[in-house]
């Protein structure tokens, strides 16, 4: 014999037997409404979002690779229309985030050690960058040499003033960024080679401090 069932008894049946699921998430335990359900209520559209930035990214990159030259030849073209603007634009933005973009050109630096050598090459080779060459050269000659202690592997020579030179770990040298011409820096980084310099300051301490 067959009984028929109102639908909200139905409803109500199916929910009760239906297994509970955690959100991957928020983490939290939901009932699902069928067997394909993954997310919460809250958390399904966060995961369609996702799901769509995703596949945005994945064809954003797939188009640029198909049409890299095209897009670079309008990107050219725009620059050259507005330049003022871009530059400007440009400046406000390394303003606001002047620490951030150092971290990440230091983060990309670290990934992409071919690409970056690569650009540098490219860089050093055209006039601009032949200008920069003969520009620190110039400045390089000023400066004497005069080495308080010896070279070790792995070091670099630090100019604590216009004459005199400690060696340090290259790593150190290039971690702390200083200038001998306007000072910056300069207390932070002398104070550190001396300490090195008398032997107080242990490549413990080097890689402590990195």
């Amino acid at each position: 014999m067959c009984y028929l069932f109102p639908v909200e008894d139905m409803h109500v049946e199916r929910t009760y037997k239906m297994k509970t699921k955690i959100c991957p998430i928020c983490g939290k335990e939901f009932i699902p409404h069928n067997n394909h359900q993954k997310y919460c209520r809250k958390c399904a559209t966060v995961a369609k979002n996702r799901r769509r930035k995703k596949w945005a990214l994945e064809y954003n990159h797939k188009y640029y690779e198909r049409h890299r030259e095209e897009l670079k030849a309008k990107s050219r073209a725009y620059y050259k229309q507005h330049r003022k603007e871009m530059n400007a634009k440009c400046r406000e933005y390394y303003k606001k985030y002047r620490e951030e973009a150092k971290e990440w050109g230091k983060e990309w630096r670290k990934k992409h050690p071919e690409k970056t050598k690569e650009i540098n090459r490219k860089y050093y080779r055209s006039s601009k960058g032949k200008r920069v060459i003969r520009y620190h050269k110039s400045k390089r000659r000023q400066l004497g040499f005069n080495p308080l202690n010896k070279s070790f592997e792995d070091a670099e020579a630090h100019h604590i003033n216009f004459n005199d030179v400690i060696y340090i770990p290259k790593e150190l040298h290039r971690n702390i960024r200083h200038n001998l011409w306007n000072g910056k820096n300069m207390d932070v980084i002398n104070k550190i080679a001396y300490q090195f310099l008398l032997g107080n300051y242990t490549m413990f301490e080097v890689n402590k401090k990195l």
